[in-house]
């Protein structure tokens, strides 16, 4: 086969790298009506205690027109004591926030609920649909990137405990381990799921020429046994099993996991997919040395082997939406042998002898 392994650099917007965004242009004042009932609901301008009395009288008043159709979701009832002070916010506090964000936004009569949907709904209309193509990619991730920190803003009345949307926060776990705080980190996971559609489509549209590429050899390429796969990939003979005529013998639990990125929405969530994927591959064998050469046609192997369609876009929006900080250590060496993997197969025969 005779690949030649290179570095692929993720394509980190401009605003992730400065480490914050900001909203610029026409997107910074898009939807200003939807935010400003937000605040008035919320009463954001009363300080943190009156936002949350304010807040209160809200979703008492939504229940009550509600008619009992909807009970208040866990945590909604009480104020939560975690982010309302001063300083750097601990671990669990910021579990304690995340938790609360979830179920507000899963609630109908909270009012963070209909925040969100009104700006996904907006948003979806205005890149979804017929309205999806390439072009618009660079103005739809900018009014992501707006959106995200005019929201990660008005959460900042509620809990004043979290830092400047410009100021990532590093805080460490009780192992040792540390979690950056960004308006992206804490707001993805809201916001991605019901925003996926439209933002993947136009990834896809724009992916579309490499990734049928990918896709023809994919297709081809599982015809084949393993036996002849592995040969034509040059996986090392050391990782071969005794069963020349059978597809899909080996690296199983590799596999598996990798066809799992298709279920996860946020650049976390799929790093995570990732670099469990490579961590099944390196605990199949013991005592292998685990070399670029060694490992790059098992990914290729796994990746031929796990199907997933339009993987170019899955990638392309992955670099896109992760923030530098994730693009870190081990993260960032197992991002870039799935790169270089998915590179190298494209630029590969189509036939194999």
């Amino acid at each position: 086969m005779g690949w030649r392994p290179f570095l692929l650099l993720p394509r980190v917007s401009v605003l992730a790298r400065r480490g914050e965004v900001q909203a610029c242009g026409s997107e910074g004042s898009k939807w200003a009506s939807i935010f400003q009932e937000f605040h008035r609901t919320t009463g954001l301008g009363l300080g943190a205690k009156g936002a949350w009395e304010q807040l209160a009288i809200a979703l008492n008043q939504a229940r009550v027109d509600g008619e009992g159709g909807e009970e208040l979701g866990d945590g909604l009832e009480t104020i939560p004591t975690a982010g309302q002070g001063p300083g750097l916010l601990s671990t669990q506090e910021l579990q304690e926030v995340s938790a609360y964000l979830q179920s507000a936004c899963s609630c109908t009569l909270h009012p963070l609920h209909h925040l969100v949907s009104s700006l996904a709904e907006a948003y979806n209309v205005s890149y979804g649909g017929v309205r999806s193509h390439p072009v618009l990619l660079p103005h739809a991730m900018a009014e992501l990137a707006s959106i995200t920190t005019r929201l990660y803003q008005a959460i900042r009345g509620l809990f004043p405990g979290l830092p400047a949307p410009d100021t990532p926060a590093r805080l460490e776990t009780t192992g040792g381990d540390q979690v950056t705080l960004t308006p992206s980190s804490l707001l993805h996971p809201i916001l991605l799921p019901p925003l996926h559609p439209t933002v993947f489509t136009m990834f896809a549209l724009r992916e579309a020429r490499q990734d049928g590429v990918y896709w023809e050899r994919i297709l081809r390429w599982n015809k084949h046994p393993d036996s002849t796969l592995l040969t034509f990939l040059e996986v090392d003979p050391v990782f071969h099993l005794p069963s020349p005529r059978t597809r899909d013998a080996h690296f199983l639990p590799a596999i598996h996991t990798l066809q799992q990125l298709k279920t996860t929405f946020t650049p976390a969530q799929k790093l995570v997919v990732v670099g469990d994927m490579f961590r099944a591959v390196t605990g199949s064998r013991e005592g292998v040395v685990w070399s670029m050469d060694t490992l790059l046609p098992v990914c290729m192997y796994v990746v031929v082997r796990a199907r997933l369609l339009q993987l170019g876009a899955e990638l392309a929006m992955l670099q896109e939406l992760m923030e530098e900080w994730l693009f870190q250590g081990e993260q960032g060496i197992m991002l870039t042998t799935l790169l270089a993997a998915y590179h190298q197969m494209i630029r590969e025969s189509l036939f194999i002898d």
